[in-house]
């Protein structure tokens, strides 16, 4: 379900980076990665960090 609502917005502001997490884009501070092709987004803000999944890490190679 995520997916479909995540496929409504645009792709320009938001991104779908786990099975249950789509993030706002201009709402990021910055990203890490991590061990085994994994990478966190840190956010502006915010103290949450938010898991990027390896299916939408391909997003996020500029980090």
């Amino acid at each position: 379900m995520l997916k479909e609502l995540a496929a409504q917005l645009d792709p320009a502001q938001f991104a779908q980076v786990h099975h249950a997490v789509v993030v706002n884009l201009r709402a990021i501070s910055h990203g890490t990665r991590g061990p085994n092709e994994t990478a966190h987004i840190h956010l502006k803000d915010r103290t949450e960090v938010l898991p990027v999944s390896r299916s939408y890490l391909h997003h996020f190679r500029q980090m």
